[in-house]
């Protein structure tokens, strides 16, 4: 019978803490992709789906699940964790779609392939909610330091957003 060549005899095994991170502004690289829509059974991923599918279901609510491997800038990636965007395809959050595009150099007016995204890097600013364990997106920014337009309730519905 084979043997397990591994061993734990000369690891360290004592659980470390972990290292927390703060809100604030951070790097991130684009590294899952997946674009889905609305079933009767729930959200599928759309390359599951055949042509003929795809054709009856062109009107369904869409969204787009993106892993960011996020880190602290300047440290190339050495402190990188990752965080999960859902971006849908509605009127009502468009907003989102547009200022995560233009954080990326994309043109959110465009049809976009979902493998443009892989591997684009960009930034964030991401926030703890009070009653959050992790960090999420508040918000995508051109550069750091200068945030995307940020969206607030608070400006009105029939007011015009400038991007």
């Amino acid at each position: 019978m084979p043997k397990i060549k591994f061993t734990t005899k000369d690891l360290d095994l004592e659980k470390k803490p972990m290292k927390t991170f703060e809100p604030g502004e951070y790097s991130f690289k684009i590294t899952g992709v997946k674009l889905q829509i609305e079933t009767s059974s729930g959200w599928v991923e759309l390359s599951t789906r055949t042509d003929d599918e795809l054709e009856q279901l062109l009107d369904a609510r869409q969204r787009m699940s993106v892993d960011l491997s996020c880190y602290t800038p300047g440290s190339d990636g050495q402190d990188a964790f990752k965080v999960f965007e859902t971006i849908y395809f509605t009127p009502k959050a468009a907003w989102k779609y547009k200022q995560f595009c233009k954080s990326l150099g994309l043109d959110s007016d465009d049809e976009l392939d979902t493998n443009i995204f892989w591997d684009k890097m960009g930034y964030v600013y991401l926030q703890r909610k009070s009653d959050e364990k992790y960090l999420t997106p508040s918000r995508y920014l051109t550069e750091l330091g200068n945030p995307a337009p940020k969206h607030s309730k608070r400006q009105g519905r029939n007011r015009k957003r400038e991007y």
